[in-house]
């Protein structure tokens, strides 16, 4: 196909099947999520991070592949600059545990 795809265009840009596949899976999946993360969402992730550390990938089946591993893993990463910006902590998001923002969302859940 991308061979097709040379031909009409006359580029000389070809993109390989690896680079078609991943674009497929993080962008152009309809089965794939875009829109904003919901609460119950943040709580799976969270869980998942406590139950499987940072594999995104256990997590992801968690949320039964309707984001991609470099959401989960960005959204993860948000929730600790925003419990470190709420909390005024002086520590950087890589040293915030899925425990501590496991207990966070608890508390946010808790004021709801």
């Amino acid at each position: 196909m991308s061979q097709e795809f040379y031909e009409i265009s006359g580029k000389k840009f070809i993109r390989s099947a690896k680079v078609c596949r991943e674009h497929w899976n993080t962008h152009l999946d309809p089965t794939i999520l875009k829109c904003p993360w919901s609460f119950n969402e943040d709580l799976l992730l969270v869980k998942g991070a406590l139950e499987y550390g940072k594999k995104w990938v256990r997590i992801v089946e968690l949320l039964e592949h309707k984001r991609t591993e470099h959401d989960v893993k960005n959204r993860f990463f948000s929730l600790c600059g925003k419990y470190i910006k709420m909390k005024h902590l002086e520590r950087s998001k890589e040293d915030i545990e899925a425990d501590e923002l496991f207990e966070w969302l608890k508390f946010l859940e808790q004021e709801i």
